[in-house]
């Protein structure tokens, strides 16, 4: 890492650069990403299950959704899915993965009865 331009430093002395934000690489990035959107989802009305922090579902619907590392499935009835989807999309840049319906190496399938 590099010092900023125009900031004159002493090179005798030790100096200690204070990051704003975590950078992607980092030791810190992963548990500074899932602080970030556990925070956004909280706000979008969901919680985490007590058996496994990775999984939350909707205190008001049946919407459940799982996380892995940057990657994530969400189960539920369409409009709450497009809802949820909606909310946070005002944090985060989101994909749909209907296009390409592969989690885990697992393809998914859609089939309505």
């Amino acid at each position: 890492m590099n010092i900023p331009e125009g900031y004159n430093i002493d090179k005798n002395k030790i100096l200690v650069l204070q990051l704003d934000k975590s950078i992607y690489g980092l030791r810190g990035s992963p548990l500074r990403w899932c602080e970030t959107f556990t925070e956004a989802l909280l706000e979008s009305g969901m919680e985490p299950l007590k058996s496994d922090p990775c999984m939350f579902k909707s205190k008001t619907e049946e919407l459940f959704i799982g996380i892995y590392v940057d990657d994530g499935i969400v189960i539920g009835k369409r409009k709450a899915i497009n809802t949820l989807m909606e909310k946070l999309n005002r944090y985060f840049s989101l994909t749909n993965g209907e296009d390409n319906p592969v989690v885990l190496e697992i393809e998914i399938t859609n089939k309505t009865t």
